[in-house]
């Protein structure tokens, strides 16, 4: 890599093209492969607004001389997004996702400088430092990629990522999967700002155990004090863990479930409505009926075993016909 590359004050006099290229070659090895999605700005009154207008799948190598063709789909109105992790194959499943090379966060609506603020005593400083447009990308490259070779380690990547995006501010960006902007396009969801590197040190990068307090964090005990993270709960938490479920970790599920449960407390207008919504995202975690109605009896509307009953049905026939 050109030492131009490597320090912090000339990254923002980079070409558009040489900043999308020193992210691409420092994220990713040469042989790589890299999801590429170019996505449509919703527009009033635009048929395809919000919608893919190219997918594929490059070598890292390969992807570096693509910047034509993705400048141009980008001065067309596409957002130009990529996975930040490799791919094994042409697909957008976890499956296909087997090594992290690199974490990160995504902080929405924040400039560089508070940013700035909410990293530098709470997490290791960053790696690159993206400002997207109307937000700030965080990076932190690994010394050695995390192998993802079973469900239960992309539970405890993906449980990581949740408790640093946790301590900054950041929103939950933790999937796997997980597509970001790339810099030396415009962000062209508001009006058309560009997506630059503000900070570039190739050369800071952390062990994985140096996220160890993070990964602790994620993977705390239910507490038996605490009656929310006991029957049901703990009994679903307990149950993903066994079947070895990646689409949550037991701290984030339990978080979440707590979350919807204590919407049940809210004032609301509508309360029958609200209820049905909330078991709607219950179901939608996997929670059985039996295991939903522990949790939601005495709270809102659910006084009686039968209204409690037919708001389950009710949802689980809604699910079932999506």
């Amino acid at each position: 890599m050109h030492d131009e590359m490597k320090t912090i004050s000339s990254i923002p006099q980079l070409s558009p093209e040489r900043q999308f290229q020193a992210l691409v070659r420092t994220i990713f090895e040469p042989r790589d492969l890299v999801e590429i999605r170019a996505i449509r700005s919703p527009a009033s009154g635009d048929p395809n607004s919000s919608r893919v207008v190219y997918r594929g799948w490059h070598q890292a190598d390969e992807l570096v001389k693509e910047f034509d063709r993705l400048s141009e789909l980008n001065h067309q109105g596409a957002n130009i997004y990529y996975g930040v992790n490799p791919r094994r194959d042409h697909s957008g499943k976890k499956s296909s996702i087997q090594l992290c090379r690199t974490l990160w966060a995504d902080i929405d609506d924040c400039s560089v400088a508070e940013a700035r603020l909410r990293w530098r005593t709470k997490v290791p400083e960053p790696s690159i430092v993206v400002h997207s447009g109307h937000g700030v990308h965080l990076y932190w490259r690994l010394n050695e990629p995390l192998i993802l070779d079973s469900p239960n380690r992309i539970i405890e990547l993906e449980g990581t990522l949740v408790e640093i995006q946790h301590d900054i501010g950041a929103d939950t960006t933790q999937d796997v999967t997980r597509l970001l902007r790339l810099p030396g396009f415009d962000n062209t969801k508001r009006s058309p700002t560009p997506c630059v590197i503000k900070q570039f040190r190739s050369r800071k990068v952390y062990p994985w155990k140096r996220f160890e307090r993070w990964r602790r964090r994620a993977y705390v005990e239910v507490s038996d004090r605490d009656p929310l993270f006991s029957g049901a709960v703990a009994n679903h938490a307990n149950r993903l863990l066994i079947e070895g479920s990646c689409k949550v970790n037991r701290f984030r599920d339990l978080r979440r479930i707590r979350g919807l449960i204590r919407i049940l407390e809210r004032d609301t207008d509508d309360r029958s409505k609200r209820d049905y919504w909330v078991v709607c995202k219950l179901l939608e975690m996997g929670l059985g009926a039996a295991e939903i109605a522990e949790l939601v009896t005495g709270k809102s509307k659910f006084q009686s075993d039968e209204y409690t009953q037919l708001t389950i049905a009710k949802a689980s026939r809604e699910l079932i016909g999506k």
